[in-house]
């Protein structure tokens, strides 16, 4: 999910009058910069959607009374958002439908056609999706060719169901294809990594979540270090190497004494990906290089974290798509970056 944003427009109201318009949220989801949810919904497919998080908040969302959800976590398509993207001159890294599934047989192809046509109108950002309906992703792409800046993904969180997601994937043709291990419910063994250009791995949160053992992250890290294939470990979630229960926080997302945020590689003129996540991930580790603890206690003047290198003040300027709204950017000694979106 990620915490809640908004941006307000006068589109489509004929009084003039500005309203509040729901279009995407800034995620606190590590590897990735924000969410875009078409859908909202989703139904249990597999062992890994036991303890969903998504639908704990979709439920609480529901309960404060926010229109997006008053079907709950019944499966809901908004066609409303989908202009979303568009709006936005920054390049950006979108996690899509982090309160759902694009692939879940409720939504029709025809709105998968939509969403696919808005990921390739804005080449400027990445788009993640992510995904337990691998058969129905590859029938769907099957007959489509996959934009240069989507990756496709699928949740690998144990062998049974997870191992047949990743062989179904291989079959498509895609720029990136990744596997998110979150939540990590067992020891996966020996995998075949090749075709696969990123892996995450993420124990479990929440009330009821099941433990990750050290050793299982371990296995996948030395796997994706044989087969040079990128490496980016989430957190450990509410156990903790040490079988511990504590907060989420608290275990953190070290492993082997340092954190994990490998990214996929960019082509020439595309989209950078994993700049702006890594300097935002790398403020709030403890202990980090360059004063990066210190930089997360004034994140709320400084939106990724701390300042790169080169970098020596912030400066705000008012934003062109919500007037009297005035956001932050990085001036640099040569001059300052463009202000985003």
């Amino acid at each position: 999910m990620g915490k809640i944003g908004r941006r307000t427009s006068s589109v489509g109201d004929p009084g003039g009058n500005r309203r509040i318009v729901w279009v995407t949220t800034r995620s606190t989801i590590e590897w990735t910069e924000q969410s875009w949810n078409p859908c909202t919904g989703c139904t249990k497919v597999s062992p890994g959607c036991q303890n969903c998080f998504a639908e704990r908040m979709a439920l609480r969302l529901k309960a404060m009374g926010m229109k997006a959800y008053a079907n709950g976590f019944t499966l809901t398509v908004h066609p409303d958002r989908l202009n979303a993207p568009l709006l936005r001159r920054k390049p950006t890294v979108y996690f899509v439908n982090s309160m759902s599934d694009v692939f879940h047989k409720a939504v029709p192809d025809e709105f998968i056609d939509r969403i696919f046509a808005v990921m390739t109108q804005t080449p400027r950002h990445i788009y993640q999706l992510l995904t337990k309906r691998a058969d129905r992703m590859a029938r769907f792409l099957s007959s489509r060719e996959v934009p240069h800046n989507v990756w496709i993904g699928v949740t690998v969180e144990n062998r049974d169901h997870g191992l047949p997601r990743m062989a179904t994937l291989k079959t498509i043709d895609a720029p990136v294809r990744f596997l998110c291990m979150e939540p990590l419910l067992e020891d996966l063994g020996d995998l075949d990594l090749a075709g696969i250009h990123w892996v995450i791995v993420g124990g479990e949160s929440g009330p009821r979540a099941r433990p990750m053992r050290p050793a299982w992250v371990q296995s996948i890290k030395d796997q994706c270090d044989l087969g040079q294939v990128p490496f980016f470990f989430k957190q450990w979630g509410v156990w903790g190497p040490d079988g511990r229960r504590r907060s989420r926080k608290a275990n953190g997302r070290r492993l082997l004494g340092r954190t994990w945020d490998d990214m996929p590689a960019c082509g020439p003129g595309e989209p950078r990906t994993g700049e702006a996540i890594q300097i935002r991930n790398a403020a709030h580790v403890k202990g980090s290089q360059g004063g990066l603890t210190a930089a997360t206690k004034q994140r709320s003047a400084r939106p990724w974290g701390s300042l790169p290198k080169g970098c020596n003040k912030m400066r705000s300027y008012r934003s062109a798509t919500a007037p009297g709204r005035r956001i932050m950017c990085m001036e640099r000694q040569q001059g300052h970056t463009a202000p985003p979106a």
